[in-house]
């Protein structure tokens, strides 16, 4: 299906204008209660799962480096499988709890590295000044490098950071997920190509078993072209909202490119009624708003997502591409796949 008429096939879903909202307080997703009585596929990947989450991480520090992660993992399982979580811009891990403690639920480990980019005093013009340094800081590939390797290190560091913890980490099929700033990360992790001052830059084809790319930036900002996605690998979920426009000030639509402009074959999209920048952590989920709803809608794509390609799920994975997922969720969100 073509982007325009995709966005025609969603008309409820208006496509607004929105600004960054943080986060006030940090809010705990509580078991929906219809969803538990419930026993279709839909109820299956959206409720949590039957561990505890996680609701304290363990910081992990690399000695040689000093880099560290946070470390999200159930205190029922002695084993899980892998999820390496890349943060947005002036955000910290912390942030994404709702949607990492969801996870964990579900016996994965998520894995997320503190990057150096989060800081705020890192992207001001000076410390006083309220100006973003984006272009000259965050179209720089060593930026974006230092924050794939960090990646990249806590993927091939599982079995220390699982031995630090005492847990068995399964990295068979390892999962990338990253918000924003860290979708792009993902995008370079995927092999996609920037132009650069110095030129066209490729960015790394990794091994990872699948990747979520929650409101990834689109064509015209960080070095992204049309042709960026040509070489994109896959398995790939793209996730973005009718009122997705963030701190890039890119319109929604941009944030399709993912989906529409890579190669075809495991693409899956999830475009959700709305909910804005700050519905991808859960912070404003709260009950009996729409928000909530929202967000289980985003859970119910995020766990058959890492349920298919994580755990090899045949049924997750049928039900990307049959519909039964969108057909049993709360309608705030359109499932597609190519």
């Amino acid at each position: 299906m073509e982007r325009r008429n995709f966005i025609k096939s969603a008309a409820c879903f208006s496509i607004l204008g929105a600004t960054a909202g943080r986060a006030q307080e940090r809010v705990v997703i509580q078991p929906n209660t219809e969803l538990a009585l419930r026993s279709d596929l839909y109820a299956r990947l959206a409720r949590n799962g039957p561990f505890t989450p996680a609701r304290v991480p363990v910081r992990v520090t690399e000695e040689k480096t000093g880099r560290s992660t946070l470390v999200y993992v159930s205190p029922d399982v002695t084993s899980a499988k892998l999820v390496v979580f890349s943060h947005g811009v002036v955000a910290k891990p912390r942030v994404y709890a709702p949607l990492l403690e969801f996870l964990t639920t579900h016996g994965f480990c998520v894995v997320a590295p503190l990057h150096v980019d989060g800081q705020v005093q890192d992207l001001r013009t000076r410390e006083t000044d309220e100006g973003w340094r984006f272009p000259e800081l965050m179209e720089d590939m060593r930026i974006w490098e230092r924050r794939m390797q960090d990646c990249l290190d806590a993927r091939d560091s599982h079995d220390r950071i699982g031995k630090t913890i005492n847990i068995e980490i399964d990295a068979s099929y390892p999962i990338f997920m990253g918000h924003s700033f860290g979708a792009m990360t993902g995008l370079l992790l995927s092999g996609a190509r920037v132009g650069t001052l110095g030129g066209l830059a490729a960015g790394q084809d990794t091994d990872w078993a699948g990747r979520i790319l929650l409101s990834p930036p689109g064509n015209g900002v960080f070095g992204l072209t049309q042709k960026s996605w040509a070489s994109l690998s896959s398995p790939t979920l793209t996730i973005t909202n009718a009122q997705d426009q963030g701190i890039i000030h890119q319109p929604p639509t941009a944030k399709l490119d993912s989906y529409f402009q890579s190669p075809e074959g495991y693409r899956h999209l999830g475009y959700l009624e709305g909910g804005g920048p700050s519905i991808y952590s859960g912070q404003r989920a709260r009950p009996k708003t729409k928000e909530y709803f929202l967000f289980f809608d985003l859970r119910g794509a995020v766990g058959a997502f890492v349920a298919a390609y994580g755990t090899r799920d045949t049924e997750a994975f049928q039900g990307l591409y049959d519909g039964s997922i969108e057909d049993r969720s709360y309608r705030l969100i359109a499932i597609r796949s190519r």
